[in-house]
């Protein structure tokens, strides 16, 4: 064999090798790639009874911003159905996009678009429950409760069985529990003894929240104290006045705007605009928050939206995130 023919053969063995590795690498690529898209099926209980799911679905239909939010933080992209006709917080405004069908509004489902998107899940609270018959029919829908007495309970129980369906994800839905935690624990420390009301303001009437409200976060979480214990429980409020908010004369006020939240003219600083208010220690001391309405009303329970209630909380405060 000539000196030609024996630097010929030793190309072709260079080949060969460079050819094995990068098949190798290829069926190694195809493996992980695999794994990360494995499919299998759980089955949850929730409030209408149990459904079986299969993990990591291909297409998502979500009724609920604050489970949209906590999708999206996680970068979950099977979300394809959204409800489009109520009006999105700006920082998920990217689903208004055509790329994702419209499938009603947060209280009224678009049976129609629904059927012809053919969801493998469909994501509802407490707003669509009454529709949780006609929608079941069409995939599978599970039924996650929306925080409210028990913030941070039901928060870290629907992070949780967000990552038990999308698995991919479910390290980066679990990893922003800690750091709420932690923050969350530093505001209610901080906030310990502070006489505070929370108020949401629609048009011109408000009302105030204390225990078992939606908004009871404020002193079971966040630690401050409620001025009137005798607020009664309910989930919406009770309807007040500005007599009421000087007689009580709150440390901290802080103010829902709900108009604002569903896309009206918020009207708000405008309402509380008056000698009553003037003349409470909140407003004396600049301490009246006027709160991300869209946050606490329309995204509550997302990553993002409690993130920014623990800004908001810590700015109150004079508490810096660490």
């Amino acid at each position: 064999m000539n000196r030609r023919q024996k630097e010929r053969g030793r190309r072709i063995v260079k080949t060969k090798k460079v050819w094995t590795v990068f098949l190798a690498f290829l069926l190694l690529l195809s493996v992980i790639g695999s794994a990360q898209t494995a499919q299998s099926d759980i089955t949850l209980a929730h409030e209408h009874g149990e459904v079986k799911i299969q993990t990591n679905p291909e297409k998502v239909v979500v009724f609920d911003y604050g489970l949209l939010d906590a999708l999206d933080a996680a970068g979950v992209t099977s979300i394809k159905g959204v409800p489009k006709s109520s009006r999105l917080p700006q920082h998920l405004t990217k689903y208004a996009a055509s790329d994702y069908v419209n499938v009603g509004s947060l209280l009224e489902a678009d049976y129609e678009a629904i059927n012809a998107l053919k969801p493998n899940l469909i994501l509802i609270t407490g707003r669509m429950s009454a529709f949780y018959k006609e929608l079941s029919a069409i995939a599978p829908t599970l039924y996650l409760e929306m925080p409210g007495a028990t913030y941070f309970e039901t928060f870290e129980k629907n992070i949780g069985v967000l990552a038990k369906i999308c698995t991919n994800e479910a390290d980066k839905l679990t990893g922003s529990i800690a750091n709420v935690k932690t923050r969350a624990a530093k505001i209610k420390e901080t906030a310990s003894g502070k006489r505070a009301l929370i108020i949401q303001a629609t048009d011109d009437a408000f009302s105030v929240f204390g225990y078992g409200s939606r908004y009871a976060v404020v002193y079971t979480d966040f630690g401050f104290t409620l001025t009137d214990e005798g607020i009664g429980k309910s989930s919406h409020g009770q309807a007040s006045s500005f007599e009421y908010l000087a007689e009580q004369n709150p440390e901290y006020l802080f103010v829902v705007d709900r108009s604002a939240a569903i896309g009206a003219k918020g009207g708000a600083a405008a309402l509380l605009d008056n000698e009553l208010v003037r003349k409470m220690d909140a407003a004396k001391n600049g301490k009246i928050f006027y709160l991300d309405s869209a946050n606490w009303y329309t995204v509550s329970g997302g990553v993002q939206s409690t993130q920014s209630m623990l800004g908001e909380m810590e700015a109150a405060l004079g508490i810096a995130e660490k």
